[in-house]
């Protein structure tokens, strides 16, 4: 997957000079990605049950089809998320597909595994004229919220189950004893900060954007220097391809 990437270097909450990198993914012709979602979608939406890579598609199309446009389009935007970051290197830890109830799941959006550190991820997406440092900034205000939050669905229990499903029931590693230790302090009434966690806010924009990626470097900086930040990445995606999925989904 071809993309183009900024550096951001900022202080994080240690006081040492760290590179948030904006990664900027153009989809626009969706034959040169194909045989990359023919090989990872199984695997992001539903692992280890051994469904065909047809009835994937078909699961897929149907979940999305359900929805009202705003939310297919975000379903959309979350799949291409998983898609993406898969390709940089980061070992998904959550699947795509429903688990409760045919609704997407709740929580996080992404849980990721990267180079020995775990990665929360937040995808929002755009159908009408906005700009990608709108959505980032939308991102991780909903990141703040959950993770400083005690009240409602519990997003590390959620993130928990996931793990699981991944790792097939193996509880013993760091990654789990971390997200059981948050999952408790949640229920304890335990609060927690963004800027302990590595986070990834990612925009997507399903109309026209002719910014470049300098352009969105610019405007992203004014939104994260001023914070408290352990580690992130930044993905902004611009998807021309929405109906040639849709399409792809449901065997056209």
């Amino acid at each position: 997957m071809e993309y183009t990437t900024e550096i951001i270097t900022i202080k994080n909450v240690d006081n040492i000079e760290i590179d948030i990198k904006v990664f900027h993914l153009v989809l626009s012709d969706f034959s040169t990605i194909r045989d990359t979602i023919e090989n990872e979608i199984v695997d992001i939406w539903e692992t280890n049950i051994g469904y065909t890579l047809d009835v994937v598609k078909r699961d897929i199309y149907n979940v999305i089809t359900s929805k009202s446009n705003i939310q297919k389009h975000g379903l959309v935007a979350e799949f291409f998320m998983h898609l993406f970051l898969r390709d940089l290197g980061y070992e998904q830890k959550c699947v795509f597909s429903n688990l409760e109830e045919n609704s997407m799941k709740k929580g996080f959006d992404g849980f990721y595994e990267f180079a020995n550190e775990f990665w929360i991820a937040e995808s929002k997406s755009a159908i009408t004229e906005v700009k990608h440092k709108d959505k980032i900034r939308e991102a991780i205000i909903d990141i703040d919220y959950k993770v400083r939050n005690t009240e409602g669905n519990n997003p590390w229990k959620n993130a928990l189950h996931h793990i699981m499903i991944r790792q097939h029931g193996r509880k013993d590693d760091s990654l789990s004893k971390k997200v059981l230790s948050l999952s408790s302090d949640y229920i304890k009434k335990v609060s927690h900060d963004s800027s302990e966690f590595n986070l990834i806010p990612t925009s997507t924009l399903f109309v026209n954007n002719n910014q470049s990626v300098s352009e969105i470097k610019k405007e992203l900086e004014e939104i994260i220097s001023g914070r408290k930040i352990k580690a992130m990445i930044v993905l902004c995606v611009n998807n021309d391809i929405y109906n040639e999925f849709i399409d792809y989904l449901k065997g056209e």
